[in-house]
């Protein structure tokens, strides 16, 4: 599969009047070599025409997304609901990425990502499990005092 090429493209519309008219255009578009960088840019800004809607403000907010090549990129996601989310607002944002970036053959796909969530030591024993795991001289200090509160 063969990057497209960088440069500009000529793109074609046709659309149709108040009068029924069809009205043919070609446009030239500059097409730009996609980045990590341009796609984090035009990402946050997508986001940003997404302001007064907070629920899908904050998850393209906060939403990494990854670049793979010419063509595709990836959202990460940390939930199923979230991709419906990103689903509801999947053809806007490809029209506003397409058009940004000059590729009209750009798409996306998301992937949930495995959240892993720290246990909270909550007994005198699992408290000094924590603190040894951080200081191994816990150990030495525990012998010299004995049990002391945590």
């Amino acid at each position: 599969m063969a990057a497209p090429k960088v440069g500009f493209i000529k793109r074609a519309t046709t659309s149709i009047t108040d009068n029924g008219e069809q009205q043919k255009e070609t446009k030239v578009v500059e097409q730009k070599e996609i980045t990590q960088e341009l796609l984090d840019r035009l990402w946050l800004q997508f986001a940003e025409t997404k302001r007064d809607e907070t629920k899908i403000y904050t998850l393209l907010k906060n939403a990494p997304v990854h670049f793979v090549d010419q063509k595709i990129f990836n959202i990460e996601i940390t939930n199923i609901y979230s991709g419906k989310e990103i689903d509801s607002v999947k053809t806007e944002m490809l029209a506003f990425m397409r058009e940004n970036t000059g590729h009209p053959a750009l798409n996306c796909k998301y992937y949930q990502v495995r959240v892993e969530h720290e246990t909270l030591a909550y007994s005198p024993q699992e408290k000094f499990q924590v603190m040894q795991e951080v200081n191994p001289n816990m150990v030495a200090l525990k012998q010299v005092f004995g049990d002391i509160d945590y």
